[in-house]
């Protein structure tokens, strides 16, 4: 099962954070023998994200303020432990939400590598400088912003809200969080995928596929954090 975790600087207990420390040097400083001075005084400010399975982390990321690390709010850090898997992507789609959620985002900005250019495309960011050297490797400015249409996401998050929770729904039938790790509650995922077809007829199926997951991994979130109050 893979679990998402989500926090300030001042909630990572010492282990959670000699842990992504640990990762991070490990990446990139030994492995992609670098040396740069990877603790910047941006970490304070920033939400860290990662994902775990079992007791490793897999994934992780972080997600920095406007006027921090970059002018915009930003997103770096993004490491993935376990390649092949997909946890690139559902690391950085759980790092553009929190970018939303915590800071209000509507433009996200990365420095990202180069050779990763294909990768950031395809979670919607879009290339906005030229490339440049940064720690004797090469990256190129990539942007994220919000689709005006996605102002509606909320709503139709809050009424598949009190739709699921009027039927008895909690947490456990969301269980794992997220449409794609394949144990998706399928009659709740048909509910949401109706519901985001009604709500947005003119985008293309693949990005209602999207749409669907990530409505299903916030409502995971939702009743989680529900039933822990």
């Amino acid at each position: 099962m893979i679990t998402l975790h989500k926090k300030r600087f001042q909630e990572l207990t010492i282990g959670e954070l000699y842990e992504l420390l640990r990762i991070r040097a490990e990446v990139f400083v030994v492995e992609q023998n670098c040396v740069y001075q990877d603790l910047d005084g941006d970490d304070q400010a920033a939400i860290h994200l990662w994902l775990t399975e079992g007791d490793k982390v897999v994934a992780l990321a972080r997600v920095c303020p406007a006027g921090t690390h970059m002018t915009e709010v930003s997103i770096g850090r993004v490491i993935t432990t376990e390649r092949g898997r997909g946890f690139g992507k559902q690391i950085m789609q759980a790092a553009i939400d929190a970018a939303q959620e915590y800071f209000g985002a509507s433009t996200i900005d990365i420095e990202a590598q180069e050779y990763a250019k294909g990768f950031y495309e395809g979670v919607g960011f879009k290339q906005s400088s030229e490339s440049f050297m940064l720690d004797g490797i090469p990256h190129i400015k990539m942007t994220w912003k919000k689709d005006p249409a996605s102002g509606n996401v909320q709503q139709v998050f809050d009424e598949l809200f009190e739709t699921f929770k009027t039927k008895g729904y909690t947490a456990e039938d969301f269980e794992g969080g997220c449409a794609l790790c394949g144990e998706a509650n399928e009659f709740a995922l048909d509910i949401i995928f109706d519901k985001v077809g009604e709500a947005f007829p003119c985008i293309e199926k693949f990005e209602q596929n999207s749409m669907t997951s990530k409505l299903y991994r916030l409502l995971f979130e939702r009743f989680e954090k529900e039933e822990n109050l």
